[in-house]
């Protein structure tokens, strides 16, 4: 760990590596934002600290939705 966990959020702006860089600031019941990328595994161990991850899909519906998405 590189030091106290202090953060309650953190908004990653940059990529999933970097995330995982993050998740051992951020304190019990804290916050993560991804904005560019997505993790596909946990950063940490299950029941360490009640993290909380938050996925912000910026252009998913041009790639992922449907149809029906769309309307």
């Amino acid at each position: 760990m590189m030091g106290p966990r202090r953060l309650v959020a953190a908004f990653d702006t940059t990529n999933c590596d970097y995330t995982r860089g993050l998740a051992p600031l951020i304190g019990y019941n804290g916050h993560i934002v991804c904005i560019q990328d997505r993790l596909d595994t946990p950063p940490l161990p299950a029941f360490t600290t009640a993290l909380s991850l938050h996925e912000v899909g910026l252009n998913s519906t041009y790639h992922q939705a449907t149809a029906l998405d769309w309307r």
